[in-house]
């Protein structure tokens, strides 16, 4: 392991122990925006470990992905069955889908609001 790396997971670890990002920022020098990056990381696993997998939503899901944990990571992390992490996830997908296409519909709906708001607006002009 390179010592980048390990600084990483050593950090990772410092926050498992309780310390702050200030204090590991007088500590190890690290840029305190990485220092937060990595933090945030460290409090999405610890929330995710004590939830179940048929207990996420597809929202839940989406916000992990966004802070990025892929689908092994997570099936890991809640405790699914290591063959689950093994292969593609198949629940973690299927609802990763489901969120993917609701996220759509969501977007589709306020384009097409946008797009009525400016008719509107353009008709009332007339």
């Amino acid at each position: 392991m390179r010592a980048i790396e390990e600084r990483g997971w050593r950090g990772a670890q410092a926050f498992e122990d309780g310390m702050s990002q200030e204090q590991l920022h007088e500590y190890t020098n690290i840029d305190p925006w990485f220092l937060a990056q990595l933090g945030e990381l460290h409090q999405t696993e610890a929330w995710l470990t004590g939830q179940q997998l048929g207990g996420l939503s597809a929202d839940d899901l989406v916000q992990v992905k966004r802070r990025g944990f892929s689908d092994p990571q997570i099936a890991k992390a809640v405790g699914a069955r290591a063959a689950a992490a093994r292969l593609p996830a198949a629940p973690l997908v299927a609802r990763r889908r489901e969120a993917a296409l609701r996220l759509a519909g969501q977007q589709r709906a306020a384009s097409e609001k946008r797009t009525a708001s400016t008719s509107a607006a353009g008709m009332a002009r007339i």
